[in-house]
Order: structure tokens, then sequence, then C-alpha cells
């Protein structure tokens, strides 16, 4: 931090800023101010010690810091300081409302109930349309439902065939292989 230069007079010489030292109470009996200021008279006051840090100064509910790893690191030494802003409920029961907060219970129709052999019942369903359509309806509904088993299976493989994706290449490399039937032997040494 740099000191301001001094101002020069009209005949030369140097003047200073004056520099007034306040007042300081010293408090021997602790720390902070000896007397509360009038101005600070109805403030309410949580008093702590220096040792207190500064997460249980700002906890002015008391509730924060409940579990046991951190129990004795925010201890405080004037005992429990919430106390003063504490919440005290007034008994002004004529404007109570009781919310029902619990669920409503759905109909049968409309729980989402878990759909067991969804495929048997509909093709029970297509065949008992089959035998009321009859005659041709009933061949081109049957091809129309060979195409769609189609369609599905297609889709079902598509990833499978396509070769630039879902490929593992494999290289087998033949370094020596020796076949002996009977009297004849055959040896192959492939060029690497």
């Amino acid at each position: 931090m740099a000191v301001p230069e001094a101002e020069s007079a009209g005949n030369g010489s140097k003047q200073f800023g004056s520099f007034l030292f306040p007042q300081i109470h010293d408090n021997l009996d602790g720390w902070g101010p000896c007397e509360v200021p009038e101005q600070f008279r109805d403030t309410p006051y949580q008093p702590f010690s220096k040792d207190d840090r500064l997460g249980k100064v700002a906890d002015w509910s008391g509730s924060m810091y409940t579990d046991r790893r951190s129990a004795n690191k925010y201890v405080n030494v004037y005992g429990l300081g919430g106390q003063t802003y504490t919440y005290h409920h007034e008994q002004d029961e004529s404007t109570f409302q009781l919310v029902d907060t619990a669920k409503m219970q759905k109909p049968l129709y409309q729980k989402g109930r878990p759909r067991f052999n969804q495929q048997k019942i509909r093709r029970d369903r297509e065949r008992r349309e089959e035998r009321r359509m009859g005659g041709k309806q009933q061949m081109a509904l049957r091809g129309q439902r060979d195409r769609e088993r189609q369609r599905k299976k297609k889709k079902k493989w598509v990833n499978f065939t396509r070769y630039d994706k879902n490929q593992v290449h494999l290289s087998l490399v033949l370094t020596h292989c020796t076949w002996q039937t009977g009297s004849t032997q055959l040896h192959i040494r492939p060029g690497l």
C-alpha cells in the first residue's frame, strides 16, 4: 500500500494530513465491547467464545450440526445459544386448516397393472375376428399378421447384420501345422 505523498504548501514546506486515533475501550473480562451503545441496546445478542467457529456463529437455529462427526467441532462454550432466535408458536387455532396430502386410490381400470400374456390375448382376439369375417378377409388378415411378424424379426436383427457396426475382427495366425496320415507327413508354413 502506497503512502500518500505530502502536499506542498505555497512556501515550499510539506504538510501531512492529520490522523486521529480512535478511542479504544479495553475489555479485560472478555472480548467485544465493554458496554452496549444506545443504537444496539434492543438487538438480541448471542454470546460466543473466541474459539467458536464461524459455522457455529452463523447457525442461529442450533440444528445445523447435529450429527456425531461434527458434534464436538461446534460445541458452544456458553451452552445452546440458539434459544434466543427460536420460533414461539402462538395459539391461533381459528385460521388453522388441515390439508389432506394422502394419495387418492385409483379405480381398478386406471391402475397400471402388469399385463401378462398380452401376445396370447391379442392372438386369440385376431383368431376370433378371422372366424367372424371368414373367406378372403381372413387371408388378408393372415398375410398382414405374417408381414408384421417378419417386420418385427427384421427389426430385432437389424444391428446384428450390419457390417460397419458391432463387428469383431478375429485373425488367426497359423505359424506351423503338421498333418500325418499313414506314411505321409504334410508341413504347412505360411509366409508372414
